[in-house]
């Protein structure tokens, strides 16, 4: 009995620190902390720092790409920014590059631009005719190997392939003329 008690103890205190960490993240409980960019330059001349809040994030697969998401999709919601945001799902253009056709008019804005783009899209030029004038572009890259040893892992390859990485690499480099018949087809 005092070992369920102490579980169920544990439990409410998990939930209340959640709920206290929502709480913050979202400015409901004030912390009296101030937002400040410090840069540390080597350089004789001073930094100069802008801040922007026109943001075009490139998501990209297996990168902490989700994390950055979330955190700029905060950022924006806390500014009261304009997102173009999927119809459903995380997807906007995907198989197919970014198009405006893709907008949905339940989404869009008075003059058809946005402060935000995070979601995963394939990118095009028309992109740039949808976000206010002064967006920076975005992205994040992994390091090759570590990307796909995460995307093989991630997608279950091993139990597709019937292998290991080690191993689905050794047999496709020991024969070569296989290394071209291999299809993946990745959905989420």
């Amino acid at each position: 009995m005092r070992f369920i008690k102490i579980k169920y103890g544990f439990a409410y205190i998990v939930i209340l620190l959640t709920l206290i960490t929502f709480l913050i993240s979202f400015n409901f409980i004030p912390t009296g902390f101030e937002h400040r960019t410090i840069i540390e330059s080597k350089s004789p001349q001073s930094a100069t720092v802008t801040e922007t809040k026109r943001i075009f994030f490139m998501k990209t697969h297996k990168c902490a790409s989700s994390t950055v998401q979330n955190i700029l999709m905060r950022f924006g919601h806390m500014e009261n920014l304009d997102f173009l945001l999927p119809n459903m799902n995380n997807y906007i253009g995907n198989p197919i590059h970014f198009n405006t056709s893709m907008i949905s008019n339940n989404y869009s804005t008075e003059d058809g631009k946005f402060d935000m783009f995070v979601h995963h899209t394939r990118y095009s030029q028309e992109i740039k005719s949808v976000m206010r004038p002064g967006t920076i572009y975005v992205t994040i890259l992994r390091e090759p190997t570590a990307l796909f040893q995460s995307l093989y892992s991630f997608y279950h390859f091993d139990k597709k392939y019937k292998c290991n990485l080690t191993q689905f690499i050794s047999d496709r480099l020991s024969n070569k003329s296989s290394a071209n018949q291999i299809n993946v087809t990745v959905t989420n």
